[in-house]
């Protein structure tokens, strides 16, 4: 999208005859797509990702008394991820002038109109217990460990889609033909 602005005639017109009322769909006259049109969120559509994630982990270390060198150690680390996502594509008209007869001629762009929505949730955890010993005997040194390691996985998901006839940006307003609707299995590993 941005490659064709930098590529535009710095003479291309962005509205027919110069009017604001009727973006400039003549292929004659730009290079391109229409830029105002690609980069508007009032003629395309838009995107919003919205990412909440929550990160947190537990470390305790406990050095055991009466036994030199050995020591208890545990962690446990907690990840959840839930995006919600919203897709908007809009219809909107280019239009090319005629000067002999002072009318526009509309061409339809980006139909039809939809919307897609999706959400998961997600949520990982692991958590490992373990001993450690370290210890010098002399010339001799022992360095060991023992770890017990558990992980946990759980995801959802669902995404949703449906065309628009109306002007709405939700999925309620759209139509039944065309529709999709998908979830992602429950899953646990």
């Amino acid at each position: 999208m941005y490659k064709n602005a930098w590529l535009e005639r710095p003479d291309a017109p962005f509205y027919a005859n110069d009017n604001p009322l009727y973006l400039n769909g003549d292929p004659l006259k730009l290079a391109g797509p229409n830029i105002l049109a690609e980069t508007s969120s009032a003629y395309k559509g838009y995107t919003i990702d919205n990412q909440r994630r929550l990160n947190g982990t537990l470390v305790l270390t406990y050095d055991i008394p009466g036994v030199k060198g050995l020591a208890a150690k545990g962690s446990y680390d907690y990840a959840l991820s839930l995006p919600d996502n919203t897709q908007f594509k809009n219809t909107f008209y280019l239009y090319t002038y005629n000067p002999a007869d002072s009318t526009y001629t509309a061409s339809l762009k980006n139909s039809p109109s939809s919307v897609q929505r999706s959400s998961n949730f997600n949520y990982d955890t692991n958590m490992q217990l373990g001993l450690s010993y370290n210890n010098k005997f002399g010339n001799h040194s022992i360095n060991s460990f023992l770890i017990y390691e558990e992980a946990y996985s759980s995801l959802d998901s669902f995404t949703a889609y449906r065309e628009l006839m109306v002007a709405s940006e939700y999925l309620f307003a759209g139509e039944a033909l065309n529709q999709s609707a998908t979830g992602g299995t429950p899953g646990d590993s």
